[in-house]
């Protein structure tokens, strides 16, 4: 057993019963305070030391811990009691997935419960972002938000978002998606992390990009057996067989940025290669259409005149209200029929008849 399996399995022993809750022991809490060293930490420290004689005063002090060697090692943690949600699941595990409900706030690493806690603001709109994106792609099967996958009964592991084939159907997904996108801001548990990534790869994840929303923006860039890189905003991400376009970083998180590439994309996918491309086929349509409409113009116009021709050349003066009809009529058939009515027409009457017919 590792020092992490060993505190975990420590801490899970000590944990507390509060109104039928599991939580950790405040001494473990203290001791992870203490531990991190970080000043916002430190300053908690007098509250839940006062906190923790007024929890032994009224719950005995048989509840009191002695500190053990793993537990004051630096870096150590307090992770939630697997219980600390409800009391549905039996015993305190290890767990199977078809034990987790959908909606639970849980993972599973190995059988054991990851408290999954609400994604704050940033995080949150930033994902949204980043499923308008990859949605849009031209080659895409699906994209899920939080789904849950399932590669073996003691793992279920829900990426931020999921790229690939998911099923219309209830229940969690099988195996693991091509593509794996993760949000991580502050209070990313950086230790599991790195462990829900060995899990996908293991069941078949080919990519898992690491979207770090603290300092400086950068997507870490995971694959199978090789090195990490960090991408930052400029460059682009690949996935080849799952997505047909590149993703700029910043496409990821920054809604303009995305926008610009879902309009491309989905120019793609009506056909077209870039919005020049539109452009270009909107030219060509109103040179041709505009080549027709100048032919017809110049045969209506040339039997205009031939009707005038005709009128002069047999005597027939064109009033006012045939002259009107004659520039107003842009149609070569009813032109080519008032000039058979011209040849033979007794009046200006007869001709414009057959303009009005």
């Amino acid at each position: 057993m590792g020092a992490f399996e060993y505190r975990q399995a420590e801490e899970r022993r000590r944990h507390v019963e509060v109104e039928g809750f599991f939580v950790c022991h405040p001494d473990d809490i203290i001791a992870s305070k203490q531990a991190s060293g970080r000043a916002k930490d430190l300053e908690s420290l007098p509250r839940l030391r006062s906190f923790r004689e007024y929890w032994l005063q009224k719950h005995g002090r048989q509840h009191t811990v002695h500190a053990h060697s793993a537990l004051s090692a630096a870096g150590a943690q307090c992770y939630a009691s697997p219980m600390a949600k409800s009391l549905r699941q039996p015993g305190s595990g290890p767990f199977r997935a078809d034990q987790i409900r959908s909606g639970d706030p849980y993972e599973l690493s190995n059988g054991h419960r990851i408290s999954c806690l609400p994604t704050g603001r940033r995080g949150g709109k930033a994902a949204s972002v980043g499923d308008g994106v990859l949605s849009s792609d031209p080659a895409l099967q699906d994209v899920g938000v939080e789904v849950g996958f399932s590669p073996s009964p003691e793992i279920l592991r829900a990426p931020d978002l999921s790229v690939g084939e998911i099923p219309d159907l209830p229940g969690w997904a099988h195996g693991a998606p091509p593509l794996a996108v993760e949000y991580a801001d502050t209070g990313q548990d950086e230790a599991d992390l790195r462990i829900k990534i060995r899990e996908l790869f293991a069941a078949g994840t080919r990519h898992l990009w690491v979207v770090r929303l603290t300092g400086p923006r950068r997507v870490e860039v995971h694959q199978p057996d090789r090195e990490m890189r960090l991408a930052h905003p400029g460059e682009q991400l690949e996935a080849p067989g799952i997505l047909a376009n590149p993703v700029p970083v910043e496409a990821l998180y920054d809604r303009k940025a995305a926008r610009r590439v879902i309009f491309r994309n989905l120019l793609q996918s009506e056909g077209y290669v870039s919005l020049d491309d539109v452009r270009a086929e909107g030219e060509a349509r109103g040179r041709e259409e505009g080549e027709i409409r100048g032919r017809a113009e110049g045969e209506a116009q040339g039997l205009r005149r031939a009707i005038a021709a005709v009128c002069v050349g047999r005597g027939l003066a064109a009033d006012d209200g045939l002259q009107a009809a004659l520039a107003s009529c842009n149609d070569p058939a009813v032109l080519e029929a008032a000039l058979r009515a011209a040849a033979t027409a007794t009046s200006p009457a007869e001709i414009l008849a057959a303009l009005r017919a």
